[in-house]
């Protein structure tokens, strides 16, 4: 509707269900090939997408729309990967795909190798100042931390989203000097649905790497079973409880290869010159 400001161009064009349907319909088609950044799919995608924002009236916000990037893809060499666990005098190999599975380690190329002891840290949520704080009955520091999924239930659904999160729980266990993290992999989840994510998907970053990324670890999944065995069935408790006689060895290598893409970006002006610098995303 009219405004003392003036109209938006986007003004009056409603947005209803058939519509976003159809929006769907055609980002989510073959011909798309499921959009992965730097494919023809993901620019034929971007291309429908500039085509509706200019009939909408929404100005470029990047020259020819496009804000250029540059993204490193990485998947893992699966026959360059090996995790062993060894107990007293006994060596288990697990089988990659099988007892475990990878999406990469993110900031670094080539091959990774951790050998070390391991210890359960729970789920490893650390939030000291609300009572929670696993690392405070454990020393991580120079060994692989096993970690059970999820979060603790006294947190609200927005906080066990963020704190239950793979790359959060990895970089608070970096943070206390772990040197790789075996994340138990949430029973709910099909272990080979998992297995195609991480195999499909694989690590993608943004260069130039944030120092976030630098300082990352090595997340391994391991499913119920192999959980099982390390931790005796201690894998699905919220408390901490060291696992003293256990060590693993961890070799994972990655291939990676560099790709040319662009967001996107469109501009729809606001109407109160008072706050005509300001952009909401």
């Amino acid at each position: 509707g009219k405004s003392p400001q003036g109209e938006s161009a986007v003004d009056g064009k409603a947005i209803g269900a058939a519509g976003l349907r159809q929006h769907m319909l055609v980002l989510a088609s073959d011909e798309m090939e499921g959009r992965e950044t730097g494919t023809p799919g993901f620019d034929r995608a971007a291309a429908y997408v500039v085509d509706h924002l200019t009939a909408l009236g929404v100005k470029p916000g990047a020259e020819h729309w496009r804000q250029s990037l540059t993204v490193r893809r990485t998947r893992v060499d699966e026959s360059g990967t090996s995790l062993t666990i060894q107990r007293g005098r006994e060596t288990v190999s697990l089988a990659y795909g099988e007892d475990y599975v990878s999406y990469g380690v993110r900031g670094t190329t080539g091959e990774t190798s951790v050998s070390s002891a391991v210890v359960y840290a729970g789920d490893g949520v650390s939030i000291p100042d609300r009572s929670l704080d696993p690392y405070r009955e454990v020393t991580v520091r120079d060994r692989i931390v096993v970690l059970a999924g999820g979060a603790p239930p006294s947190l609200s659904e927005g906080e066990r989203s963020f704190y239950g999160d793979a790359t959060q729980k990895a970089a608070t266990a970096a943070a206390h000097g772990a040197r790789a993290v075996l994340l138990v992999d949430d029973p709910q989840i099909p272990w080979d649905l998992r297995v195609r994510a991480a195999r499909q998907l694989g690590t993608n970053e943004l260069l130039p790497l944030t120092a976030a990324d630098r300082s990352a670890i090595p997340v391994v999944y391991v499913n119920q079973r192999v959980a099982a065995q390390l931790l005796g069935g201690g894998a699905s408790r919220r408390q901490t409880s060291p696992v003293s006689d256990a060590h693993a060895t961890l070799r994972l290598r990655q291939q990676s290869r560099e790709v040319r893409s662009a967001n996107v970006v469109g501009v729809l002006p606001g109407r109160d010159s008072r706050l005509a610098r300001e952009l909401v995303v």
